[in-house]
């Protein structure tokens, strides 16, 4: 909470606060912002607000829920910088690294992995199927289904694949 009481709070300008709600809005509109705003001990307090313009006695008037959104910013914050180091370790890293999403299309692929299909080019990988990659013979049925359970259950699974290069070249 911000620390004021309710009286306070609604004898304190939006501004007295940190809060801009900007004026000159139509009745019916509504809109949603992120900002900080200060409690009275004196802490910044990220939050969003939403606001909605109505009519009340005959004049437009704005009215404004802020909801605290501190954890999700910590959260988020923590999350990027674990994705940072990922990334970092990915793009430096020898070994062919490519993620992909619930539908084993390719949503990340790492410069060892580009380079070893002949220097393609992220348009030409990201959004593509696993299966556009995998050589077309033995296991290939076996690697889908096992690329589906490492997705279904997210458990770590060791295994090697075939792939081949654009012009058809089999590589590993």
């Amino acid at each position: 909470t911000l620390g004021f009481t309710r009286d306070e709070l609604f004898a304190t300008h939006a501004s007295g606060i940190g809060m801009e709600v900007p004026a000159g809005r139509d009745i019916g509109e509504r809109y949603t912002a992120e900002m900080s705003l200060l409690s009275r001990g004196g802490r910044v307090i990220p939050v969003e607000i939403s606001v909605r313009v109505i009519e009340y006695g005959g004049e437009p008037l704005q009215v404004v829920v802020a909801r605290d959104i501190g954890e999700r910013k910590r959260l988020q914050d923590k999350a990027n910088a674990r994705m940072g180091r990922f990334r970092t370790l990915a793009e430096n890293s020898p070994d062919c690294i490519m993620h992909l999403d619930a539908q084993l299309l390719c949503t990340y692929a790492n410069p060892a992995f580009k380079q070893l299909l002949e220097d393609l080019t992220d348009a030409q990988i990201i959004g593509q199927s696993v299966e556009s990659f995998l050589t077309p013979v033995v296991n290939r049925l076996e690697v889908i289904e096992r690329l589906c359970k490492v997705v279904r259950d997210r458990a770590l699974q060791e295994f090697e694949i075939h792939l081949h290069t654009p012009s058809g070249d089999r590589v590993y």
